[in-house]
């Protein structure tokens, strides 16, 4: 304890001079600097927005889930040889996104949505809003998600009109129709899941914002390849593995459970259950539970959010034969070798720990 009491008299003054110095480099490069903040999907968006634009532009973006003011600094200490900059930013607490776009300076930005991931720390779905708002608020030209309800004080300046229609999902990729104002084009992609086509989407019409065509966007989504642990599919063994284990919002989960229901073959799903979802969080977990009914096997890791996850199972009329209940994850992955046969498929939803 007196170590880290130490250490932070060293750390935070030498943060907030790592951080100054990324601000002053941000302020000095020309590149047009993208915000991208939402209770869901932002580092999809983000990566699938770097893969279209690096088509066109030079494009230098957050790496996996760097979000934070350091995460940012970190990536630009080298400097800004690019045309973009995508900035993902997070947020658990009031006034993260206003410190982060004080930052970046963002002049375009994306809210994926408002969702209850992180009411825990927040309190309630409105001060999750709020707090996103700020991005619209300080980004000249904005994309809304849906699930976004500003009122006029808070209202985009410029934005997209945009949507994915029209959506077909397979164990092989999905497919959609792209619109983007009164253009259509149908979109072909490598990507899993419902909620694929929505990210897609999203990168899409700040593409559009930033000059590329219709056509251009469907040839750049054709090539996407998914994000690392994000209903990532490998093959091992004849075994179809899923790996959404970076995964922890509601929407991303049920998309990912009804994902493996595609495939042939049995379908197995290890999962620790949801998590920062405060007063909601028995709820969800409820929900998620009710969501197994009728797959092959249920693994639940931990001790503590499983029970809501068994509970809501059990009382929707799942097999509880199906259930099992493991104290670690690598118990669960014993199990599995025992178990798994070619054609199978298993879902590693949110791997997150029973502690976190």
């Amino acid at each position: 304890a007196l170590a880290s009491v130490l250490m932070k008299g060293y750390e935070l003054p030498h943060n907030r001079r790592y951080i100054a110095r990324a601000k002053k480099l941000l302020a000095a490069s020309p590149c047009i600097k993208v915000g991208i903040t939402g209770s869901f999907g932002k580092t999809s968006v983000k990566h699938y927005a770097a893969e279209m634009l690096a088509e066109k532009f030079r494009v230098l973006a957050t790496p996996q889930s760097y979000n934070t003011p350091m995460g940012i600094a970190q990536t630009v200490r080298g400097g800004l040889d690019c045309d973009i900059f995508l900035a993902e930013m997070g947020a658990r607490r009031e006034g993260d996104i206003r410190e982060l776009c004080e930052l970046v300076r963002p002049e375009y930005g994306i809210v994926t949505g408002v969702g209850d991931q992180h009411l825990e720390t927040f309190g309630s779905l409105d001060a999750i809003a709020a707090e996103k708002r700020v991005l619209a608020e300080c980004a000249q030209k904005v994309v809304l998600g849906a699930s976004v309800r500003f009122d006029k004080a808070g209202a985009l300046k410029e934005g997209r009109d945009f949507a994915a229609e029209d959506i077909v999902c397979t164990e092989e990729g999905t497919s959609f129709t792209l619109r983007l104002g009164r253009e259509r084009g149908r979109i072909e992609t490598k990507l899993l899941g419902r909620h694929s086509a929505e990210d897609v989407a999203f990168a899409a019409a700040l593409c559009s914002l930033l000059g590329m065509s219709l056509s251009e966007i469907a040839a750049a989504a054709s090539l996407l390849t998914a994000v690392p642990h994000r209903l990532e599919k490998r093959v091992m063994g004849g075994v179809n593995i899923l790996d959404d284990s970076y995964n922890a919002n509601t929407s991303g989960a049920l998309s990912a459970v009804e994902t493996l229901r595609l495939f042939k073959g049995r379908k197995f799903v290890v999962t620790p259950g949801l998590v920062e979802l405060g007063e909601l969080e028995e709820k969800r977990n409820g929900e998620l539970g009710a969501a197994l009914v009728g797959l092959d096997g249920i693994l639940l890791v931990g001790e503590t959010r499983v029970s809501a996850v068994s509970a809501g199972y059990l009382n929707a009329g799942g097999d509880g034969g199906k259930l099992r209940t493991l104290p670690s994850l690598a118990e669960a992955q014993l199990v599995l070798k025992n178990e798994l046969k070619p054609g199978d498929t298993v879902l590693f939803l949110n791997d997150l720990p029973d502690s976190y």
